[in-house]
């Protein structure tokens, strides 16, 4: 698990920028406070964001990169923001989409 633009990983995870693997991969972008960085993101096609995004920003702040903003994560693809609670294919993206994950200002 490597970041195409940071350090070389230490364990095999979801984040990689190897592609041979088991599950689909999809090109995740981050708003971290380093700036974007980009992953190549392990996503089985039945899972749902809700069930895995907890675990992909948690290796995401393991490698030292933390999202930008207090708020909620959001996923956009192809300008619309995606439902945590439906697989990625269900939603019309495919493997090696590209997809920007940042936060979401909670106002209140």
């Amino acid at each position: 698990m490597t970041a195409v633009n940071g350090p070389a990983a230490r364990n095999a995870g979801r984040l990689d920028i190897a592609c041979e693997g088991r599950m689909p991969k999809y090109q995740i972008y981050f708003d971290t406070i380093g700036g974007e960085k980009r992953y190549n993101v392990d996503i089985d096609e039945n899972e749902a964001l809700e069930t895995v995004i907890g675990e992909i920003l948690y290796e995401l702040r393991e490698r030292g990169d933390v999202l930008r903003g207090d708020g909620e994560p959001q996923v956009i693809w192809s300008g619309q923001m995606l439902e945590f609670g439906r697989a990625l294919p269900e939603q019309g993206v495919r493997p090696n989409d590209v997809l920007r994950v940042s936060t979401i200002a909670i106002n209140g």
